[in-house]
């Protein structure tokens, strides 16, 4: 028995959607040691794609030398299933599916954006805005600054964020709704992991200032239930042992180089972010859906539909097949309890310092 939360993963080529999956199961192991919860593939394709950029990552960590546009790009559309349940029981299950796709489809191919992503994006909780800080902060003139929304296809990521929260605001009006903001690769801008500067007052300005628009696109959707909406900041340090020490920008293209800090070991910061909102929202939508349906059982199994009414309930099983469902239903409530149980105390953590709840 599994219950299912989509998430959408939304931006340009190469931004790093497959490495924020696995800084998610990363974080995991940190913030759930001694809880009785784990976090796993739910997959085999999951887990394969996984290892596979792991073990590129490695690759480039273990010679000192870092490149990432080195490592793969998604070529195809690919849904991520990770799987959250309790240590005690494998019985019930929350699986988190995360869609990625390739980049490109954004600007280059619509009709397959449209025809292969944009029906899971709508049924999608959440939506994950990763951004390259890099290219915001490496424009430093006003030709490359002239770039930068383009490179981060700042429009065509409006348009989707739109699409998503109108669909949301319309269609499941009375759930929560989470759009987090993602810096990527900001190492060089923080000074608490390992980095000389301290930029991060700088970043969040300028984040503000390029996405402020599709804030305001996206709290305009939800304006009759804004009170369902939440917008959150929250900065990454991707791999947490490199340094920007060059860039090169031409005509529509920016690439950065890399030098890996001393010792060359993966020290991410800020990747818990994703996981505790993730787990916060899960608690907020799971309990609440469950008890509904349990609640909606019950009455429909004790309904009085007068004399003549009860009879023909009696006689034609209806009667009993209800009470059965709210069995069915109750025994479900009470095995996810225990999911919801360890997922609480994920929900209960604070978020790190560099984190911020945009006030829409």
């Amino acid at each position: 028995m599994e219950k299912e939360f989509k998430i959408g993963l939304v931006g340009p080529s190469r931004i790093g959607k497959t490495t924020l999956i696995s800084s998610i199961l990363d974080s995991s192991q940190d913030l759930l040691r001694g809880e009785k919860a784990n976090i796993t593939f739910n997959d085999s394709a999951t887990k394969s794609k996984i290892s596979e950029f792991r073990n590129e990552r490695a690759g480039f960590l273990s010679v000192g030398e870092f490149n990432p546009g080195g490592l793969s790009s998604t070529q195809n559309k690919f849904i991520y299933s990770l799987k959250m349940n309790s240590t005690d029981s494998d019985e019930a299950k929350i699986v988190i599916s995360f869609l990625d796709f390739p980049g490109g489809w954004i600007k280059n191919d619509v009709e397959k954006w449209e025809k292969e992503c944009q029906p899971f994006l709508s049924e999608s909780h959440i939506l994950m805005l990763p951004i390259d800080a890099t290219v915001i902060m490496e424009a430093n003139t006003n030709k490359t600054k002239a770039l930068v929304p383009g490179l981060l296809s700042i429009s065509e990521v409006t348009e989707i964020a739109s699409e998503w929260a109108k669909s949301r605001a319309q269609m499941f009006s009375d759930d929560k709704a989470l759009l987090l903001l993602l810096p990527v690769k900001c190492e060089s801008y923080f000074n608490d992991n390992g980095g000389l500067k301290d930029k991060s007052a700088e970043l969040q300005s300028k984040v503000r200032k390029l996405y402020g628009g599709l804030i305001e696109v996206v709290s305009g959707e939800f304006k009759d239930c804004i009170e369902n909406l939440e917008v959150i900041y929250s900065p990454i340090d991707t791999y947490g042992c490199v340094e920007v020490c060059d860039t090169m920008w031409s005509d529509n293209n920016f690439e950065a180089e890399y030098k890996l800090r001393t010792p060359n070991k993966l020290n991410q910061k800020g990747a818990d972010t994703m996981l505790l909102a993730i787990s916060k929202l899960i608690v907020n939508l799971a309990s609440e859906k469950q008890s509904s349906i349990v609640e909606e059982y019950s009455k429909k199994a004790s309904e009085d539909k007068g004399f003549f009414g009860n009879i023909w309930l009696a006689l034609s099983g209806e009667r009993k097949r209800r009470k059965e469902n709210l069995k069915i239903e109750s025994d479900a409530l009470d095995k996810y309890k225990e999911i919801f149980k360890t997922i609480a105390v994920l929900s209960e953590k604070n978020f790190n310092p560099r984190v911020e709840k945009i006030g829409i």
